[in-house]
């Protein structure tokens, strides 16, 4: 049994101790304590996958961000060798150029 389980099953069980400890609970209506009896579960069910789905959410964005992070240094990494070819190009259209140049008309 999970702690949250056995922790709820402890919180029902001293309420239901208590009502039957005092006068005053025993005028309550038993379908209100039919009622904590059968959804308490449902409501303690309910918070627990809330709280995973938040948390499974908040370890997604984490791993999103780190993701991203890479994929940004890959592009600034293509961007630099890109820049480079360019200036090689740029040369290499200048060398050509001159080549051209000393060539005799045709």
């Amino acid at each position: 049994m999970c702690y949250e389980r056995k922790n709820y099953l402890e919180v029902m069980k001293q309420f239901i101790l208590l009502a039957l400890e005092e006068e005053r609970w025993f005028k309550m209506d038993a379908t209100v304590t039919q009622y904590f009896l059968t959804q308490g579960p449902f409501a303690v069910l309910f918070v627990w996958l809330f709280y995973s789905s938040r948390k499974e959410a908040r370890e997604r964005e984490q791993e999103n961000r780190h993701r991203e992070n890479q994929l940004y240094k890959t592009i600034e990494n293509q961007n630099e060798i890109l820049n480079k070819f360019s200036e090689k190009y740029d040369v290499v259209i200048n060398q050509l150029s001159e080549i051209k140049d000393r060539l005799p008309p045709k």
